[in-house]
């Protein structure tokens, strides 16, 4: 039953290719965007750790993402990809769900409204997740304009 709704979504998303990009850049751009309203919101309520966890946090998915190109480009060259390569580019492409669930506000009864940043490390896991949606973005623009170009 469940795989039958999974074929259908991918069905779906084979017949109305541009919706299904449509709805990929939105989703995209809000996630950077609300990333990007809570750590300016957070400079207010992380005085001393605020820059350093912004920094921690951007330096930290851009050293993720130099990973992942000098394993597929130095390492194991061009279509040799093992089954380290695949262990390793998914935990790297899970990572910035993992800092956007642990960093949001929790629901439920226990949380405090209105939420408030108040660790240098939120701030760095926000920054994170911040660049690693915008490097998916660039990779889903990226794929847009090559295979747009593409003769096929």
């Amino acid at each position: 039953m469940v795989f039958r709704s999974w074929d259908r979504l991918a069905t779906w998303f084979e017949r109305h290719p541009r919706i299904t990009l449509v709805i990929a850049i939105v989703g995209l751009c809000s996630v950077i965007v609300w990333e990007i309203v809570r750590i300016s919101g957070a400079r207010h309520t992380v005085r001393n750790d605020w820059a350093t966890g912004v920094a921690t946090g951007i330096t930290a998915s851009l050293a993720m993402t130099a990973v992942l190109i000098f394993m597929y480009r130095v390492v194991n060259g061009p279509g040799r990809h093992g089954g380290l390569a695949f262990l390793v580019t998914l935990l790297i492409a899970i990572s910035p769900a993992v800092a956007f669930v642990f960093t949001a506000p929790q629901p439920g009864a226990g949380s405090v409204a209105p939420y408030a940043v108040t660790t240098g490390a939120a701030v760095a896991g926000m920054a994170y997740t911040a660049t690693f949606f915008a490097l998916y973005l660039a990779l889903v623009v990226r794929a847009i304009l090559r295979s747009s170009r593409s003769p096929d």
